[in-house]
């Protein structure tokens, strides 16, 4: 098989005696069009940018409870600005257990029909802002 070049616009072209012959572009999804010797390769990285989105799918931790749910966004939506990769920006910036003595006898601050044990954002064993 003769080497493919390139000419002066960017495409991709072998010589067949004194003709050039030009490699067959093929239109893949979005409109994309890509040379045919390329085609094997975009479907295995397609394969492999499905695989990496279903592995991160499934490590995904389950969304808890937001506190704030009824005093700062209704929605409490995954796109919320508390919201980080670990969970609640408030509970990751001091996710520490509370300790005994901070966490015996007391109730949370925030809505108690939201803010309930482990279903809540805030809670690693009492409320995890008495943790500070």
């Amino acid at each position: 098989m003769d080497e493919w070049l390139t000419d002066e616009f960017g495409k991709r072209y072998r010589m067949r005696g004194n003709i050039r012959e030009y490699e067959m572009m093929v239109s893949v999804a979005g409109g994309i069009s890509i040379p045919e010797s390329q085609l094997e390769e975009y479907h295995r990285l397609q394969a492999e940018v499905a695989r990496q989105a279903r592995e991160k799918q499934q490590k995904a931790v389950p969304l808890k409870a937001c506190p704030f749910k009824n005093g700062v966004d209704m929605a409490c939506r995954a796109d919320c600005m508390l919201r980080t990769v670990h969970g609640c920006a408030i509970v990751y910036l001091v996710d520490r257990a509370p300790t005994a003595a901070q966490a015996s006898g007391r109730s949370c601050p925030f809505n108690p029909y939201m803010c309930r044990g482990e279903g809540c954002e805030l809670w690693r064993g009492g409320c995890v802002l008495t943790a500070i």
